[in-house]
């Protein structure tokens, strides 16, 4: 199995069926070997019965599901532990980047890098505007405070060489938003290869993000502050070695 897609669903009964049809369109037309693996992390809606669905009607769907919902990050690392494919990888379920540039990521994975993810651009419009401050503030944070080489860590978009951060996967103590963090910042420690493909933010309407901006903010510093203690650890633990 050449690649694994990665999508976690809480509540996502509207857009589901109609995201897996396009990433179906797209790793077919570039004729990849694939799977994509669906988890759902304790949805409430019909989530689960379209997931069912889509399982009956394609031989390379795979199911994962929580009883309850536990987080976002534990969903896409018990995805990745499920899968089978050389790549893996995971993008917003509502698709607020295309999966067209899926291969694109596949590429830099194949020409010898270990992470390849998204690095947002963003439109000078008033959503763009707000997102960009609180993106572009949340990163500059993560490099001040973790000492780190990451322009955007959070993005919903990210591809990996599987046997490159299976281990990594246990040590990640964040089971929702703040994954996102910790995989990269511990990717970047152990020294992993990493991509950052710069590409316009388009925010999808339609996709019912459960990321609060301004609520979580204050909570995503508390977490950063945090696992800043775990970096100046693993930062000693190395230098020892």
């Amino acid at each position: 199995m050449e690649l694994s897609v990665i999508l976690t669903c809480l509540n996502q009964e509207k857009v589901l069926e109609q995201s897996v049809e396009e990433i179906r369109k797209v790793l077919n037309t570039n004729k990849l070997k694939y799977e994509i693996v669906i988890v759902d992390d304790g949805s409430t809606d019909s989530t689960y019965s379209i997931m069912k669905g889509l399982e009956k009607k394609y031989n390379n769907i795979m199911l994962f599901k929580h009883p309850q919902n536990i987080g976002r990050g534990r969903a896409v690392s018990n995805g990745f532990k499920v899968a089978k494919g050389k790549f893996v990888g995971f993008l917003d379920t509502d698709l607020e980047l295309h999966p067209k540039y899926i291969p694109m990521f596949i590429k830099e994975l194949k020409k010898g890098y270990d992470v390849a993810i998204y690095l947002r651009k963003y439109r000078l419009n008033m959503i763009g505007l707000i997102r960009a401050f609180t993106g572009y503030s949340y990163n500059f944070l993560v490099r001040l405070l973790l000492n780190v080489k990451l322009k955007d860590t959070e993005t919903g978009f990210k591809f990996f060489r599987r046997d490159k951060i299976l281990d990594l996967l246990d040590e990640i103590k964040e089971e929702r938003w703040f994954w996102d963090t910790e995989i990269m910042v511990r990717s970047y420690l152990k020294g992993l290869k990493i991509r950052e493909i710069p590409l316009i933010y388009t925010p999808n309407k339609e996709g019912g993000s459960t990321v609060r901006i301004f609520q979580d903010s204050l909570d995503f510093l508390k977490k950063l502050i945090k696992f800043r203690k775990t970096v100046i650890k693993l930062r000693k633990r190395s230098i020892l070695s």
